[in-house]
């Protein structure tokens, strides 16, 4: 950004610019030009909150933060795994716990309609909505779930008293048998209030026409009004405080685990910031530096400052107005569009108002001056004048007012309806925009509308996009939507009909194709993974391959189907020239090159590079994620693997330059951007707004809930927002090209644009100006193509490039590969067991299904069946078996203090002692027990007493595993408990 602003300011300096008031003469321009350069590094650009990220860190050892911590932008990316964990130490008997579980699943159960329900989903779900809300301690506050629910009931028994005391008031002929109905209904345990009449502004509703009416039954009604709200208020806080208290737990056990501290919540950054200033002599003297270096302060984009970045920034404003510094903030409220992100509009001019909290107070009124930046730099003409028609009726407050009447729902208050008005209203004042002498050389601009509906939006932006590409460039066309779903249903489309895009998900390096193979070629080589196999044999990179013609598909397919091998041994079987050249340098050599090494070589032998030249960001960035894995020592292939699983869908590659490809974007993602040819299928977004906690205050007590239709003052508030924001969203949409807008409409009822257009007297379908003008579409300048290889006078081999370096290699022991094979089918074969009176069936059984469903039959001989089936049965007929299977619990996970993951393959509890099996097969060797009793040491530290006992299923031996003691191998279990 600093040298844009550079390169802007130069322009002036050179007389480049064609600005009708130009800001600088070309000498002015000159002498700033050189005091930018002279002072580069003092010239801050950043984001807000990069620049409190910055504070943060700055200040970490002050804030008792790791400076290594990560951000992360969702907290329940970070909190999410501590469900888990507190799950685990609630079935390992922390009666706490388990209790805050039940509460929080008995109240997912009593407010789901369906007889069934996924817990843990819905669980989560409701918990995001309060993470934020807990780590910033907003949740502090609330009260106690046991005096809520007490003051519920002594709400509802006053409020099945006061309406009993209706009833008796007023003669049963007088009143309306409906409304009778509800209220006795609510009498007799209908406590869910549908009907209307609770709702009704007076008691007169209740009755017929010309009843008269007690005083007193009006004050009764209004007091049942009231109840009604309370209660169901308070039956909200009985629902909610559960997963409040639960939330609070687990924000607990973040904050208690070590590895927490590499990570921070970015929800809690602007607070983090502010307690440093509200305790600045106690802050590092490097934040004392920044905060007090700062000077001049411009913040661009103002409408999305949220109300917490303005309180941290708010002491940095403070105190460089004091120092005779200056503020300028620049923006558009009618280009606020992140509201779900916190950005509040009303800031814009609320940081004047003396009667708001953190406004700038004591500024001289000649020292503040508002400017309107009148002229258009984008758009042609065209353009400029359709955008100017078709918001300038909303500068008429009358005009505004029928808009949102007609697309507003129906039953949203009048009141409602004539504050979004308002804001509206404010927002598009002095919306028209001048044409700048730049616009004078370009082209006049054009603008279609053309109709269509949901099923034939997708095919008609389609044949739009094929249509352009016969005359300009992919790249001059932008497609926006309104959400990432919409505009991938669009990428998917073009791809079918060959038409290149870029995307946000198209940039993901885990949903490249390539790639996609690249990683099957390590998944195949280290887990020998058929369907991994598949997905490499049958891509782009050796599937495309010129020596590939004589492989078949369709062949290997029918081999599939009649022979009972996989796919690897059939193809090494049928095509084995081809396995040798492509497969069989790498199987060789799978256990001494890193995963860098191998996808290289890989990409050597097949010439990716010049093969798939559009591909080269992808590829080279996943060899330099793999060169980095190696440098940190996990370069081996299983490792990488791990990463790869847990870490691949936040790895993106950077957004290529002159790419001819058609870019697809949000709108939120688009504001700020622009481009020659903006094609935008509209459709009204749905007013609803999001799911957050909100408070609310029955008799002094705090209570928690979430936010619904019921909470109407809150409620309506969001809802405004939202409704303005569609407003917002179709004007920043509109404002994008600089050549040609296309925009497709969904014709319904009560849509803003259908209603913006027909006031402004613009037909829908229509066409303004002139079309675009075809332009030479230019090939793409290719990469410069990779050095050509030595021709080969020996066969290719892996790492054939090093010179007299020969690998050592260790034997494999074949006699300890086929007991660590033995074991692992133990132990899927314990897993799975069934106890039945025959025990060697039973083994069998077990056997013959881990078979079946992992498709071994192929790789395990007799010899090895025999051996399996031998542990098992000696297992099986230890008279203590039955029991320990019956009752434990398998293949369970126990977290050590430094976070790693210890595999318990059976635990059983026991009324005094709890017992940690571990399976082990082959020899029996000294460091086995070191596991199983690290198991049991963390047990011990959560209150609960447990043994560990090693199974050694081929020696047929027992070795119990105490605190302070270990037992000689024996033969039986009570054995080991005598010794």
């Amino acid at each position: 950004m600093r040298s844009r602003i550079l390169q802007a300011v130069k322009q002036y300096a050179l007389g480049l610019c064609s600005d009708t008031q130009p800001l600088f003469s070309p000498d002015e321009a000159k002498r700033l030009v050189n005091t930018i350069l002279y002072n580069y590094t003092a010239l801050n650009v950043r984001t807000i909150d990069s620049l409190l990220m910055q504070m943060v860190r700055t200040a970490s050892l002050s804030l008792q933060l790791n400076p290594d911590f990560q951000p992360v932008f969702s907290s329940a990316d970070i909190l999410a795994p501590y469900l888990e964990t507190l799950s685990m130490k609630a079935r390992l008997g922390d009666k706490g716990l388990e209790r805050s579980i039940l509460a929080i699943t008995d109240s997912i159960y009593r407010e789901s309609d369906t007889e069934y329900f996924l817990a843990r989903k819905k669980i989560q779900t409701k918990l995001s909505q309060l993470f934020d809300a807990i780590l910033l301690k907003e949740c502090d506050d609330i009260g106690d779930a046991v005096k809520i629910t007490e003051l519920r009931d002594k709400k509802k028994d006053d409020l099945l008293t006061t309406i009993q005391d209706l009833i008796d008031c007023v003669q049963e002929k007088d009143w309306d048998q409906r409304a009778r109905k509800a209220m006795v209904g609510v009498v007799e345990g209908n406590l869910k209030f549908k009907s209307d009449y609770f709702s009704k502004d007076s008691v007169a509703a209740l009755f017929h026409k010309n009843t008269t009416i007690p005083e007193r039954a009006g004050i009764l009604f209004q007091h049942i009004k009231n109840c009604i709200n309370e209660y169901k208020t308070l039956c909200d806080g009985v629902q909610t405080v559960p997963f409040v208290n639960f939330g609070k737990e687990m924000v607990n056990a973040f904050l208690d685990d070590e590895n927490a501290a590499l990570f921070l919540s970015t929800a809690m950054v602007p607070g983090l910031v502010r307690s440093i200033f509200d305790g600045i002599l106690k802050a590092d003297s490097k934040f004392v530096n920044i905060a007090s270096g700062i000077q001049d302060i411009l913040i661009d984009e103002f409408q999305d400052t949220s109300d917490a970045q303005w309180m941290a920034l708010f002491p940095l404003v403070e105190e460089a107005l004091a120092k005779g510094g200056s503020l300028t903030w620049v923006g558009d409220i009618k280009q606020s569009i992140f509201s779900w992100r916190g950005g509040n509009p009303d800031l814009f001019d609320g940081i004047l108002d003396p009667k708001r909290e953190h406004a700038i107070k004591n500024v001289q009124a000649e020292n503040i001056s508002k400017e309107n930046l009148p002229y258009n730099w984008r758009s042609g003409k065209t353009i400029v004048d359709f955008n100017n028609r078709l918001y300038k009726v909303l500068e008429n407050s009358d005009a505004t007012l029928a808009i949102v009447n007609d697309c507003m729902a129906t039953k949203v208050s009048s009141e409602t309806k004539e504050k979004a008005a308002s804001r509206i209203n404010k927002a598009f004042a002095n919306v028209s925009q001048k044409l700048s002498k730049r616009q004078e050389s370009m082209p006049t601009g054009y603008v279609d509308i053309r109709t269509t509906t949901n099923e034939e939006s997708i095919p008609a932006v389609c044949a739009l996009v094929t249509e352009l590409s016969q005359t300009r460039p992919l790249s001059d066309i932008l497609i926006l939507s309104r959400a990432n779903d919409g505009g991938q249903a669009i990428a998917v489309e073009l791809l079918k009909l060959g038409i290149p895009v870029v995307t946000e998900n198209s940039l993901l390096l885990a949903q490249n194709g390539l790639i996609i193979e690249s990683i099957g070629l390590l998944r195949y080589l280290v887990l020998g993974d058929p369907l991994a196999f598949w997905t490499v044999l049958t891509g782009k990179i050796l599937g495309t391959h010129a020596q590939m013609q004589d492989f078949s598909v369709e062949q290997l397919t029918d081999l599939l189907i009649t022979k009972n091998k996989p796919a690897d041994i059939l193809f090494r079987e049928t095509w084995p020239s081809l396995w040798e050249q492509f497969f069989e340098p790498f199987t060789g050599h799978s256990t001494s090159m890193t995963a860098y090494d191998l996808i290289s070589e890989w990409y050597a032998l097949l010439d990716v590079e010049a093969r798939f030249p559009d591909a080269t960001v992808f590829t080279r960035r996943l060899l330099e994620i793999l060169h980095i894995a190696t440098l940190d020592a996990s370069g081996s292939l299983s490792s990488f693997l791990e990463y790869w699983e847990s870490a691949s869908d936040n790895e993106k590659v950077p957004m290529p330059e002159h790419v001819n490809a058609v870019r697809i974007m949000t709108i939120h993602k688009a504001k700020g951007l622009e481009a020659p040819i903006v094609i935008f299928p509209w459709k009204m977004p749905e007013i609803r707004p999001q799911k957050k906690l909100i408070k609310q205050s029955v008799d002094g007590i705090k209570v928690p809930a979430i936010l619904s239709p019921q909470y109407r003052e809150e409620y309506d508030a969001e809802r405004i927002q939202i409704f303005c924001e569609a407003f917002n969203l179709l004007y920043v949409a509109t404002t994008r090209p600089c050549e040609a807008l296309y925009i497709f409409c969904v014709q319904k009822n009560k849509d803003i644009f259908a209603s913006l257009a027909a006031r402004a007297g613009i037909r829908i379908p229509s066409t303004l100006g002139e079309a675009p003008a075809a332009k030479t579409i230019h090939s793409e300048q290719p990469l410069p193509p990779p050095a050509t290889p030595h021709t080969r006078t020996a066969p290719w081999k892996p790492m054939g490039w090093i010179p007299d370096i020969k690998l050592a290699k260790t034997e494999i022991d074949t006699k300890a590969e086929n007991a660590k094979q033995v074991g692992m089918l133990v132990h899927y074969c314990l897993q799975y067991v069934r106890y039945e009176a025959d025990i060697q069936k039973a083994a069998e059984r077990a056997l013959s299904f881990v078979l079946a469903r992992d498709k071994l039959d192929y790789l395990v001989d007799q010899a090895m069946r025999d051996r399996v089936l031998k542990g098992l049965s000696w297992f099986l007929s230890q008279k203590e078996s039955r029991e320990w299977l019956s009752k434990g619990m398998r293949e369970q996970m126990v977290l050590d203090t430094d976070g790693t993951l210890l595999r318990c393959d059976l635990i059983v509890p026991g009324p005094k002692t709890w017992l940690l099996i571990d399976y082990r097969s082959g020899a029996i060797h000294r460091n086995d027990t070191k596991q199983i009793h690290t198991c049991c040491t963390l047990l011990g530290k959560q209150g609960i007493n447990a043994r560990g006992l090693l199974v050694y299923l081929e020696q047929e031996r027992f070795i119990l595993v105490d605190k302070n003691a270990i037992s000689n191998p024996k033969p039986t279990y009570q054995e080991c408990l005598a010794s």
